[in-house]
């Protein structure tokens, strides 16, 4: 827990799942000037188990008036071997949590969903695709996509009576703090692939465009929407694309990669290897654009190249102290 020493207190959070984006966001709220409660999703899915959560968490008194759970995989080897189970796991931990901040939260509270835009769209192939929007269907066709939608039905099935909620569809995330050891994302994987002197294979014919979306715009994100529907007149979307004007190829990621790097990337391709996710998914962001008014300053594409390199930089000098 964080923030006990603060003066100025907003309120107390609860946020389920401590990888990447998860422990990040409970950073940010702290830093906001939230109580946070963090719960390790495997640790919550134990007290379950052996019937525990219930005194576990009670000794927490205090209403809560943020939810947030991130439905991401620190394991995504178990999502691809056994879709399953994990999606009972997802669906398990869930369950136990948002129970909890149903019996404990205040009178004016909010949830969020943390989920995964690039996983939850199908392909396109149409040479003059614009980019997903929140109001289109979902065609998962990755098993953690599968997973993402089914968590995203209970989620809106499930928080009713919420000042607002919301289910965030993030591209693929990055930050410097981002882990080195686990298969998390293109960047992490090219950079360390070069620092070891491996051959990295892209899937297809890497050219797949991907969007890219820098954490520091989450959790501005999730406290720019809690402003925003204060008001009684707000009309806040449940369902929000998470991205910045930066959407690149496999191959473009290894172009800047090299700007940065005295050893250079190797890359092989194999084209009979399935294509990661989706073809094509650039991710419309005009709902959050017009959210942060500018904060992002990966405003076009170039200022997003640039704001990519910075991090890259950053990123590269956290993986050869590993």
């Amino acid at each position: 827990m964080f923030g006990q020493d603060r003066v100025i207190y907003r309120g107390t959070a609860i946020v389920v799942g401590n990888g990447l984006i998860g422990s990040f966001v409970s950073s940010q709220l702290d830093s906001a000037g939230y109580r946070v409660l963090a719960l390790d999703r495997k640790n919550l899915l134990l007290l379950v188990k052996y019937g525990a959560y219930g005194n576990a968490l009670g000794a927490f008194h205090e209403p809560f008036s943020v939810f947030v759970y991130a439905a991401g995989s620190t394991d995504i080897s178990k999502a691809e071997q056994d879709g399953e189970l994990d999606i009972v796991d997802h669906l398990t931990a869930f369950e136990a949590a948002f129970s909890f901040f149903e019996r404990r939260r205040a009178s004016t509270s909010y949830a969020f969903l943390i989920s995964s835009g690039g996983t939850m769209y199908g392909h396109s192939h149409d040479p003059f695709f614009k980019g997903f929007s929140e109001t289109d269907a979902l065609m998962p066709i990755s098993v953690y996509g599968k997973r993402n939608a089914v968590i995203e039905e209970r989620f809106m099935s499930e928080s009713s009576g919420l000042v607002y909620k919301c289910s965030l569809r993030v591209a693929n995330p990055f930050h410097p703090l981002q882990y080195t050891s686990h298969r998390k994302g293109l960047l992490v994987s090219i950079i360390k692939a070069a620092i070891d002197r491996r051959t990295i294979t892209l899937v297809a014919n890497g050219r797949t465009v991907r969007n890219y979306f820098p954490l520091e715009l989450l959790g501005r994100s999730i406290l720019a929407m809690i402003e925003e529907s204060r008001g009684e007149t707000s009309q806040m979307p449940e369902v929000l694309n998470c991205g910045i004007n930066i959407n690149l190829t496999a191959l473009e990621c290894v172009k800047i990669l090299e700007n940065y790097m005295s050893q250079k990337p190797k890359i092989a391709m194999d084209p009979f290897l399935p294509e990661y996710e989706v073809m094509n998914a650039p991710l419309d962001c005009s709902r959050l654009a017009c959210l942060l008014r500018g904060q992002s300053n990966a405003q076009s594409l170039d200022l997003g190249i640039e704001f990519l390199g910075s991090h890259v930089q950053k990123l590269i000098r956290s993986c050869q102290q590993i």
